[in-house]
């Protein structure tokens, strides 16, 4: 009798613990770019550096968080004055005096149930000092779904 007690909770514990929903953790894969390009004599470089979920296709919620990424990362200025600059010779676009840079990076990283992104970007384009900014994201790894400060804490 307690063979088949012991056979029946075990067969539970193997049907019902199957059919809880597992959680697909994210593994990062980065894309790189480096290019300069030339225009009116002037260099310019630009870098990026894209960290990708390279099994979004295994979880509908990694797969929204990636292309979250994406939208937030390609949709940066940087990448609109690149195709300005590399895509057009109209001399309606300025002509700088002075080596250019362009660059953004994202990192990414799990912390307990999240994937917190993060975009980094710099420009300099002649004077005193070049642009930074920094943007941050943080997902729900199980859910897809981006969260705001009021879903982390109680206001």
């Amino acid at each position: 009798m307690k063979r088949v007690i012991l056979l029946f909770l075990v067969f539970a514990g193997l049907t019902f613990g199957s059919c809880r929903r597992q959680t697909v953790m994210p593994q990062f894969d980065i894309v790189v770019t480096d290019t300069v390009a030339v225009r009116g004599g002037i260099p310019c470089r630009f870098q990026y550096a894209f960290t990708s979920i390279a099994n979004a296709d295994e979880a509908p919620a990694l797969q929204a968080i990636q292309e979250s990424n994406m939208l937030y990362f390609f949709g940066l200025e940087h990448f609109q004055v690149m195709d300005e600059y590399i895509g057009t010779l109209d001399e309606s676009v300025p002509q700088w005096e002075t080596e250019m840079e362009m660059a953004v990076e994202s990192e990414a990283r799990v912390v307990d149930t999240l994937l917190v992104y993060t975009i980094s970007s710099s420009n300099y384009t002649g004077g005193a000092h070049g642009m930074y900014s920094i943007n941050c994201h943080n997902y729900s790894i199980a859910g897809g779904y981006e969260l705001a400060l009021s879903d982390l804490f109680a206001a």
